[in-house]
């Protein structure tokens, strides 16, 4: 009785955590749809695709959860087609890292090298295309033969040491650096800033 009460507790707790992440996001999504001058600025066009890659994520998460936990019987089976379908999440999971790497080089750019022109948003779409293209080939090109081999224990663990890396060890990384050099250029600029002004 009490596994079957824990497990109530993570399903559960699961999907309320889902819920509220496609709700904030949906808000974001509407929010800068709505005022069409924030679209002028490549923070927020870039946070509108970040904002997106984790919607549809969540959206496909949750009707995986729905189908497989909440059902008595499952509505789709879980088929070759089904796991093509649901490991498509991976695409959009390692969009938005990279979306929250351009993020922070932006970021960087702005705070260490403040004189420099903004980054055109011709080339802004050229980068937001690679970041999908990456996605699709470093997110879904590892799961997908997870639905298509029938013995595949060793992919599967190579393919969890992989999306670690991808989706973990290097983006946090690459954001702790980026943000360290970011702080200490803040503080810099605020001593530099103090001793003019004194």
């Amino acid at each position: 009785m009490s596994d079957r009460r824990n497990n109530d507790a993570y399903r559960y707790s699961d999907l309320t955590v889902i819920v509220f992440g496609i709700l904030g996001n949906l808000l974001v999504i509407i929010s800068i749809l709505r005022q069409k001058n924030m679209l002028k600025n490549n923070y927020y066009f870039l946070v509108l695709q970040l904002a997106i890659c984790d919607l549809v994520a969540l959206i496909i998460l949750v009707l995986h959860v729905i189908n497989f936990w909440f059902l008595e019987e499952p509505v789709f089976d879980f088929t070759k087609f089904y796991c093509i379908v649901v490991y498509a999440i991976a695409i959009f999971q390692v969009s938005g890292i990279g979306m929250m790497l351009f993020i922070s080089v932006l970021r960087y750019r702005a705070t260490v090298h403040p004189l420099k022109p903004a980054v055109s948003r011709r080339k802004l779409k050229v980068v937001c295309a690679v970041v999908y293209i990456v996605g699709f080939i470093a997110g879904y090109g590892p799961s997908l033969p997870l639905c298509l081999l029938t013995s595949n224990d060793v992919h599967r663990r190579y393919d969890g040491i992989g999306a670690l890396i991808i989706s973990f060890f290097i983006p946090v990384l690459f954001m702790a650096v980026a943000y360290f050099k970011i702080g200490r250029a803040l503080m810099k600029q605020n001593k530099h800033i103090k001793s003019v002004s004194s």
